[in-house]
Protein backbone atom coordinates (compact mmCIF):
# COMPACT_ATOMS: atom_id res chain seq x y z
CA UNK A 1 0.00 0.00 0.00
CA UNK A 2 1.36 3.62 -1.10
CA UNK A 3 2.00 5.86 1.70
CA UNK A 4 2.15 9.55 1.25
CA UNK A 5 2.68 12.84 3.03
CA UNK A 6 0.64 15.83 1.25
CA UNK A 7 -0.48 19.25 2.21
CA UNK A 8 -3.96 18.78 2.81
CA UNK A 9 -6.95 20.67 1.41
CA UNK A 10 -10.38 20.88 2.89
CA UNK A 11 -11.45 17.78 0.85
CA UNK A 12 -9.23 15.63 2.49
CA UNK A 13 -10.68 17.53 6.19
CA UNK A 14 -14.09 16.60 4.61
CA UNK A 15 -12.97 12.66 3.96
CA UNK A 16 -11.37 12.50 7.53
CA UNK A 17 -14.34 14.10 9.56
CA UNK A 18 -16.46 11.42 7.80
CA UNK A 19 -14.38 9.08 9.02
CA UNK A 20 -13.02 9.55 12.64
CA UNK A 21 -11.98 7.00 14.54
CA UNK A 22 -14.30 6.69 17.91
CA UNK A 23 -10.93 7.68 20.12
CA UNK A 24 -10.93 10.34 17.74
CA UNK A 25 -14.17 11.70 19.47
CA UNK A 26 -13.98 10.79 22.44
CA UNK A 27 -11.25 12.69 23.03
CA UNK A 28 -12.57 15.77 20.70
CA UNK A 29 -16.25 15.37 23.13
CA UNK A 30 -13.78 15.38 26.60
CA UNK A 31 -11.69 18.61 25.50
CA UNK A 32 -15.26 20.45 24.53
CA UNK A 33 -15.75 19.84 20.64
CA UNK A 34 -18.83 18.52 20.56
CA UNK A 35 -20.23 20.35 17.66
CA UNK A 36 -18.08 18.40 14.72
CA UNK A 37 -18.94 21.51 11.95
CA UNK A 38 -17.50 23.96 14.11
CA UNK A 39 -14.41 21.76 14.63
CA UNK A 40 -13.75 21.34 10.98
CA UNK A 41 -14.06 25.04 10.13
CA UNK A 42 -11.46 26.16 12.65
CA UNK A 43 -9.36 23.10 11.52
CA UNK A 44 -9.28 24.24 7.90
CA UNK A 45 -7.70 27.17 9.01
CA UNK A 46 -4.59 25.91 10.44
CA UNK A 47 -1.98 24.99 8.24
CA UNK A 48 -2.50 20.57 7.27
CA UNK A 49 -0.46 18.01 6.85
CA UNK A 50 -1.73 14.70 5.80
CA UNK A 51 -1.05 11.10 5.84
CA UNK A 52 -2.56 9.22 2.80
CA UNK A 53 -2.58 5.75 3.01
CA UNK A 54 -3.64 3.92 -0.13
CA UNK A 55 -4.99 7.34 -1.26
CA UNK A 56 -7.26 7.57 1.78
CA UNK A 57 -6.68 9.90 4.61
CA UNK A 58 -5.06 8.48 7.71
CA UNK A 59 -4.21 10.95 9.68
CA UNK A 60 -4.31 15.39 9.58
CA UNK A 61 -2.44 17.52 11.91
CA UNK A 62 -2.96 21.18 11.86
CA UNK A 63 -0.57 23.57 13.33
CA UNK A 64 -1.31 27.27 14.47
CA UNK A 65 1.57 28.87 16.12
CA UNK A 66 3.86 26.18 18.20
CA UNK A 67 0.14 24.40 18.89
CA UNK A 68 -0.66 21.68 17.23
CA UNK A 69 -3.51 19.00 16.56
CA UNK A 70 -3.69 15.25 15.40
CA UNK A 71 -6.75 13.63 13.84
CA UNK A 72 -7.22 10.37 12.43
CA UNK A 73 -9.56 7.51 10.89
CA UNK A 74 -9.11 3.73 11.42
CA UNK A 75 -6.19 3.24 8.68
CA UNK A 76 -3.63 3.81 10.77
CA UNK A 77 -4.77 0.98 12.50
CA UNK A 78 -5.28 -0.91 9.71
CA UNK A 79 -1.81 -0.52 8.15
CA UNK A 80 0.40 0.10 10.97
CA UNK A 81 3.46 -0.68 9.19
CA UNK A 82 2.97 1.72 6.04
CA UNK A 83 1.53 4.21 9.07
CA UNK A 84 4.45 4.36 11.05
CA UNK A 85 7.21 4.02 7.99
CA UNK A 86 5.64 7.60 6.88
CA UNK A 87 4.96 9.16 10.36
CA UNK A 88 8.27 10.67 10.76
CA UNK A 89 8.23 12.18 7.44
CA UNK A 90 4.60 13.54 8.33
CA UNK A 91 6.11 15.11 11.96
CA UNK A 92 8.51 16.57 9.95
CA UNK A 93 6.73 17.89 7.15
CA UNK A 94 3.70 18.98 9.81
CA UNK A 95 6.94 20.59 12.10
CA UNK A 96 7.97 22.85 8.48
CA UNK A 97 10.51 25.49 10.61
CA UNK A 98 9.15 25.26 14.41
CA UNK A 99 11.54 23.85 16.98
CA UNK A 100 8.57 22.06 18.57
CA UNK A 101 5.16 21.91 18.49
CA UNK A 102 2.87 20.63 21.55
CA UNK A 103 -0.79 20.13 22.60
CA UNK A 104 -2.91 17.72 25.33
CA UNK A 105 -3.94 14.44 24.12
CA UNK A 106 -6.76 12.26 26.22
CA UNK A 107 -5.35 9.59 28.31
CA UNK A 108 -7.40 7.53 27.86
CA UNK A 109 -5.96 7.58 23.99
CA UNK A 110 -3.47 4.71 24.72
CA UNK A 111 -2.29 3.91 21.43
CA UNK A 112 -2.22 8.29 20.35
CA UNK A 113 0.19 8.19 23.42
CA UNK A 114 1.91 5.75 22.66
CA UNK A 115 2.45 6.70 18.62
CA UNK A 116 3.56 10.43 20.29
CA UNK A 117 5.75 8.74 22.57
CA UNK A 118 6.82 6.66 19.56
CA UNK A 119 7.86 9.92 17.47
CA UNK A 120 9.76 11.26 20.36
CA UNK A 121 7.26 13.49 22.00
CA UNK A 122 7.86 14.44 25.48
CA UNK A 123 4.53 13.50 27.10
CA UNK A 124 3.82 15.00 30.48
CA UNK A 125 1.87 13.20 33.85
CA UNK A 126 -2.18 13.39 33.39
CA UNK A 127 -4.22 16.41 34.57
CA UNK A 128 -7.78 17.42 34.23
CA UNK A 129 -8.75 18.85 31.80
CA UNK A 130 -12.00 19.59 29.37
CA UNK A 131 -15.61 20.55 30.70
CA UNK A 132 -15.59 16.73 32.55
CA UNK A 133 -12.14 17.12 34.23
CA UNK A 134 -10.95 13.62 32.12
CA UNK A 135 -7.16 13.59 32.49
CA UNK A 136 -4.92 14.66 29.27
CA UNK A 137 -0.84 14.42 29.08
CA UNK A 138 0.83 17.63 27.71
CA UNK A 139 2.83 16.42 24.68
CA UNK A 140 5.55 18.37 23.07
CA UNK A 141 7.17 17.33 19.95
CA UNK A 142 11.05 18.75 19.26
CA UNK A 143 12.99 19.21 16.15
CA UNK A 144 16.17 17.63 17.40
CA UNK A 145 13.76 14.56 18.96
CA UNK A 146 12.68 13.32 15.09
Amino acid sequence: MKAEVVTATPAHLDELMANLRPECLADLKASGWADLRALRDACVLTEMTAILLGGKVATIVGTTGNEAWVLSTTLPIQHPVEFLKVSKVFARAAMGTREKLTNYVHAAFRSSVSWLRWLGAEIGPPEPRGPAGDLFHRATLRRERL
